[in-house]
Order: structure tokens, then C-alpha cells, then sequence
């Protein structure tokens, strides 16, 4: 079971999978879920409730629910890419939310605890760093800060 949810984090992050062994990955691992949850109910109908049971014997209901979403919506990421934005070169591991953890990470450097209004005012200068750090043109101190949830 780990090495096909494995492979399906690998179809989204490996950077060096070439798009059909994306898409075959990202099936097997769908197919894989659909084939383990019908087997476990088949089961439970032929044999035993209390032996086999998908709360005792499958992925949680939420945890299947976004494997299978994470499992179509790549599938659907390549289709919608190649028929209108095929002149892009399609990256699925930018498609997560590393580029606004570095952002909201820039932006508490500059005001720790900042409302949305405060992100509104600063969001200029934010991309401003961005570009500077990016470009190497100037160094600033990587220092973490967290947000106090009050």
C-alpha cells in the first residue's frame, strides 16, 4: 500500500519522471485504492463483518478521499495543460505551496504577526525581496520567525 501512495507523491514532486510515467503512476495508485476497497466490502458481504471491515481494514474515509482527489486531479492537470497552456512546459512539483510559504515566510520578516490588511500594504515590497534574493543581488538574514496564535 505505501510504495503505491508512494508513487503517488512521487508523480507530483520527482522532478525527473517523464509525464506517461506520471499519469501511470498516478493510475496504479487510484486503481490500486478502488481494487483494495471493493475487495474489503466483497469480503465483509462473503465472510465476516467483524473480520473485515473498511473502518479496520482500509485508509480512513478521508485519507482515501484525498488520495483518490490527489489521483484525478493530476490526471486532469496533464489533459487541461496540454490542450491550453501546451506552449508552458508543465512542472507538477510547482504546483504546491512552497512559492507561498516563501512568501508568507518574507512577509513575517518584516512584520511578524501581520493581519491580511498589513500583507495588503507590504505586498510589494515583498515581492521586491523576492527578486532581489532570487537575483543574488542582495543577502538578507534568513531569520524564522512564527506568527503568535492568540
Amino acid at each position: 500500500m505505501f510504495s503505491f501512495i508512494g508513487e503517488l507523491c512521487d508523480a507530483y514532486l520527482n522532478r525527473t519522471i517523464d509525464h506517461k510515467t506520471r499519469v501511470v503512476m498516478t493510475m496504479r495508485a487510484y486503481f490500486f485504492l478502488e481494487i483494495w476497497k471493493e475487495y474489503i466490502e466483497k469480503a465483509a458481504q462473503f465472510h465476516s463483518r467483524s473480520w473485515y471491515s473498511l473502518q479496520r481494514s482500509f485508509v480512513s474515509v478521508q485519507s482515501y478521499r484525498i488520495f483518490k482527489s490527489l489521483a484525478e486531479s493530476f490526471v486532469l492537470l496533464v489533459i487541461s495543460h496540454r490542450d491550453f497552456y501546451s506552449k508552458f512546459p508543465l512542472l507538477p512539483w510547482e504546483h504546491g505551496t512552497e512559492a507561498l510559504e516563501h512568501v508568507f515566510g518574507i512577509a513575517r520578516q518584516m512584520i511578524p504577526d501581520f493581519t491580511f490588511y498589513e500583507l495588503y500594504k507590504i505586498i510589494h515590497r515583498v515581492m521586491y525581496h523576492d527578486r532581489l534574493q532570487r537575483e543574488g543581488n542582495f543577502y538578507f538574514s534568513q531569520e524564522k520567525t512564527v506568527a503568535s496564535g492568540n
